[in-house]
């Protein structure tokens, strides 16, 4: 189904989550200049420092990162997650699984109507595909369009963490409305240069939006994120729309997240053989898990002043993401 082929299945299943974002790099080797995975980036940053930014920006961020994350002593606690749920296409709805690890260690597996999995994962240096419809199962290389997209959405968190790394810029644009409801769009241009925009509610403080470009065929994506529940302190979307063009692509309903299942560094790694069995996870220790009935802070007053753009012009926005690819390497899913 070319509708399907148009579509990056690994983005597909993670843009409910709202925990995304990492660098893009080439799923063979790195470029001379591309050397420094994001692990070793985000290991000598703070995830929360704001310290530097420009006053405004830095209160923004400052309310997200308490409202959404429980601020850092419970960010810090949080080592991973396995999300659950069901992705709706007007063609049918597919299961699937998502397992997600710090810093940007990501597997997601697909389970067909009629048997048979696919298997889509980044351990920190390789992104590969595993699909019993192709190279008879065996694991293979992401095309590179295709690493991009997932590379990029693969660490835990979400763009708007990290904002003092190297070579990465925040900037805020505006007020726009999404849902109905108010929030400040921010840009964020990684150190590759990809550039994301988050909507953040301004009185929730969670995001609401986030638009990014499919490097696959090259159209800006809308995700938007509803329903969420708070899990150990942080706050997760349970329910997601991907738009279009105009057009809505799909929806994604989450059953279940679970935190700090003890999923280890193995599980990501390619294997000579195709790998479709779910992965034994175990417990984290005592001293890094949650407690499940763990409040976040209380909303922060929004009566503190924050000048901001009236204006919902995105500057620089002729440019964004023109450049087309081309279509997705998966197969056509079957229903």
């Amino acid at each position: 189904m070319k509708y399907l082929r148009n579509l990056s299945p690994e983005k597909i299943l993670l843009a409910g989550v709202a925990l995304l974002f990492c660098l893009a790099v080439s799923t063979q080797h790195l470029a001379a200049n591309e050397e420094v995975t994001e692990g070793e980036r985000v290991a000598t940053v703070d995830p929360m420092d704001t310290d530097g930014l420009d006053g405004r920006l830095a209160r923004v961020l400052e309310r997200y990162y308490a409202r959404t994350f429980g601020g850092p002593d419970n960010w810090g606690k949080l080592q991973s997650v396995i999300f659950e749920g069901t992705l709706h296409l007007p063609q049918g709805s597919v299961r699937f699984s998502a397992y997600k690890r710090k810093p940007d260690l990501s597997k997601v597996i697909l389970h067909r109507r009629h048997g048979g999995r696919i298997v889509m994962a980044y351990d920190g240096n390789d992104a590969w595909q595993a699909s019993p419809s192709v190279s008879d199962g065996r694991p293979t290389s992401m095309e590179a369009d295709e690493a991009k997209n997932f590379i990029r959405d693969a660490p835990i968190g979400g763009h708007l963490l990290y904002p003092m790394m190297p070579g990465k810029q925040i900037k805020l644009l505006g007020i726009v409305k999404v849902d109905e409801r108010d929030c400040l769009e921010l840009e964020v241009t990684l150190p590759n240069g990809q550039r994301i925009r988050s909507a953040i509610d301004i009185t929730e403080h969670v995001e609401r939006r986030q638009i990014t470009i499919n490097n696959v065929n090259g159209k800006e994506e809308h995700n938007i994120y509803r329903d969420f529940r708070t899990i150990g302190g942080v706050r997760f979307p349970f329910s997601s729309v991907m738009e279009s063009e105009g057009e809505e692509l799909h929806r994604i309903e989450m059953s279940d997240i679970r935190i700090n299942a003890g999923l280890f560094a193995s599980m990501f790694h390619r294997s000579s053989e195709g790998d479709f069995a779910e992965p034994e996870v175990e417990a984290d220790s005592p001293s890094t898990a949650f407690d499940a009935e763990a409040e976040i802070p209380g909303t922060i007053d929004t009566q503190d002043s924050i000048e901001i753009p009236g204006t919902t012009e995105i500057p620089g926005a002729s440019g964004f993401g023109e450049t087309p690819f081309g279509e997705s390497a998966f197969p056509d899913l079957e229903f």
